[in-house]
């Protein structure tokens, strides 16, 4: 009698009610999925900053050398590094749940798992969009160089 059924009456229908996983399990599944989405999110942010630390490097002699950074520069550093922090807190927040609720949880495995797996599917996704973005510039530079077609 360990299993309960839904709907066997009259017309022979018979389905299991699905069981909620224990609450460990559920917190197992958000740490892993929090790091990858936090992993997903540090590349762009790291990245954000690189650009930068070179805009900086690159203003601090020569010819421009009165300009400031883009301020689109350090706004897109500031979202992404504020995206990347609030997944973050709930990532480490999942963990130590997970670790009062059940003693040795693995955490570490599955946490650089998911960062790993989160950061190769950014990295992916991003050399797929300048794959896009080339081609893109290369159909219009075609389509230039042909000029307009008469007839």
């Amino acid at each position: 009698m360990g299993r309960r059924w839904a709907g066997s009456g009259r017309w022979g229908t018979v389905a299991a009610v699905p069981v909620e996983p224990p609450p460990h399990v559920r917190l197992e599944d958000a740490v892993a999925g929090l790091s990858g989405i936090v992993g997903f999110w540090a590349l762009p942010t790291l990245l954000s900053y690189v650009r930068l630390l070179l805009e900086v490097l690159e203003r601090r002699g020569g010819l421009s050398a009165g300009r400031g950074v883009s301020s689109v520069r350090l706004a897109k550093a500031a979202v992404l590094t504020v995206v990347t922090a609030f997944f973050a807190y709930a990532w480490v927040r999942a963990a130590t749940d997970l670790r009062d609720l059940q003693l040795e949880a693995p955490v570490l495995g599955p946490s650089l798992q998911g960062a790993v797996v989160g950061a190769a599917v950014y990295l992916v996704y991003s050399a797929g969009l300048s794959v896009l973005r080339r081609r893109g510039e290369h159909r219009r530079w075609e389509r230039r160089l042909r000029g307009p077609r008469l007839g």
